[in-house]
């Protein structure tokens, strides 16, 4: 394989990893508890990037580990080593990926300890509300803000004028 067909298909192993990536933050971040997306896509990225040398003779070519190992293991080789250390590589690079998504995920509640979402509040123009609705729009405000579970007040009839 030529230098530069070899850059070529790293450079596309590389892009369709990156996107395939980025997809599947998307879903963790969306459908998971925010400190298990990060330690699941820190494994993701090294199980897709730790690179491992394809021979023991030649070091100089990597393949992406999972696949060396897969491989390797596939054909039975007692001699080949190249499967061995693709696994220790590997491992150390799950270990590496665990310990940085803990770290990212504790970094991420120290970053934003505190910042609770708060619920939106619509407030009455004062051109068009009068003293009454105003007076109902705080009351619901305060109703929203609290965890008041009781019925709401019914309303009063309105006397003629």
């Amino acid at each position: 394989m030529d230098p530069a067909s070899y850059k070529l298909a790293w450079s596309i192993y590389i892009g369709a990893g990156v996107v395939f990536s980025l997809l599947a933050a998307w879903v963790l971040w969306r459908y998971l508890w925010r400190d298990l997306a990060y330690v699941l896509e820190c494994i993701l990225l090294a199980l897709i990037f730790v690179p491992a040398p394809v021979t023991a003779n030649d070091p100089s070519i990597l393949a992406p580990a999972l696949i060396v190992f897969t491989l390797d293991s596939v054909t039975i080789d007692p001699t080949a080593t190249a499967g061995i250390e693709a696994l220790t590589r590997l491992v150390v690079g799950l270990a590496g990926a665990v310990l940085g998504g803990f770290i990212l995920a504790i970094a991420h509640r120290l970053i934003f300890r505190g910042h609770r979402a708060q619920p939106a509040v619509v407030e009455a123009s004062a051109n068009t509300s009068s003293a009454p609705e105003a007076h109902r729009a705080s009351a619901s405000r305060r109703s929203a803000n609290s965890a008041d579970t009781r019925a709401p007040a019914r309303k009063r009839p309105q006397r003629p004028a």
